[in-house]
C-alpha cells in the first residue's frame, strides 16, 4: 500500500516538475527601427513567443486599453503571423491624440502565460515595453500574466487619469 502511494505521489509530481523545470512561455517584443526588417508590412513591433514545447503552435493575442472622453475602453489589436513560428508583427491601429497600453499575451495551456505591455503615448509613438513578471518557481523570475492593476499603472505613467 505504501509502495502505491509513494509511486502515485512521484508519477502526479512530474508534471509539476517538468513546468518549473522548463517554466511558461516567453513573449519579446522589441520596436521596429528598420522598416526594410519589419516582420510583416507597416509593422512597428516585432514580437517573439517561445517556449520549449516544439510540437504546439504559439499564438499571440492582443488588445488595446486607453481612455476615450475619460471613460476606460479596450479594443481589439491585430497581431499578424509571419512564417516563421512565433514570431509576429504589429501594425499601428491606435488613434493618436490618446494614450493606449497595448496587451499582448502568449499562452501555452497548462505550461502557462506571457504577456507583454507596450505603453504608447498620446502623439502616437512607442513609450515603453514591458513584461511584468513575477518570482515564482525558485526564486526565478518568470513571465506572469498583467493584471488590471498594471494595465491602470501603466496608463498613469502616460498621464492618462
Amino acid at each position: 500500500m505504501l509502495t502505491h502511494i509513494i509511486s502515485r505521489l512521484t508519477f502526479a509530481a512530474v508534471p509539476l516538475t517538468a513546468a518549473l523545470f522548463f517554466g511558461p512561455p516567453s513573449i519579446k517584443v522589441v520596436l521596429v527601427t528598420d522598416r526594410a526588417a519589419a516582420p510583416t508590412p507597416g509593422a512597428v513591433l516585432d514580437v517573439t513567443a517561445q517556449h520549449h514545447v516544439e510540437g504546439e503552435p504559439l499564438n499571440v493575442t492582443g488588445k488595446m486599453e486607453g481612455l476615450v472622453a475619460g471613460r476606460r475602453i479596450t479594443r481589439p489589436l491585430t497581431v499578424t503571423a509571419t512564417a516563421t513560428r512565433g514570431r509576429f508583427g504589429v501594425a499601428p491601429q491606435w488613434e493618436v491624440g490618446k494614450p493606449w497600453v497595448l496587451v499582448l499575451t502568449t499562452g501555452m495551456g497548462e505550461h502557462g502565460t506571457a504577456v507583454a505591455l507596450v505603453r504608447i503615448g498620446s502623439d502616437g509613438r512607442i513609450a515603453g515595453i514591458d513584461s511584468p513578471n513575477s518570482l515564482r518557481a525558485m526564486g526565478k523570475p518568470l513571465p506572469a500574466e498583467a493584471v488590471e492593476s498594471e494595465v491602470k499603472v501603466a496608463l498613469g505613467a502616460l498621464g492618462a487619469k
